[in-house]
């Protein structure tokens, strides 16, 4: 029963600490980073760039 008290008091205080120690949060600006873009760059998708990689060499097929 002692055990389970301490275990209880030290999440307690555990939460307590956690809750206090963090101070005020921030605000972040989902458009922060896209403020200084162009409107060509926002329509630009990166994410759908193709690359050439060493992947094709790997596994092309040898005519003998």
């Amino acid at each position: 029963m002692q055990i389970f008290l301490q275990c209880i008091l030290g999440l307690l205080l555990t939460c307590y600490g956690v809750v206090n120690v963090a101070g005020n949060f921030r605000e972040i600006k989902a458009s922060a980073e896209q403020d200084n873009k162009t409107w060509e760059m926002l329509t630009n998708r990166q994410g759908f760039n193709i690359f050439h990689h060493r992947g094709k060499a790997l596994f092309q097929r040898i005519n003998a």
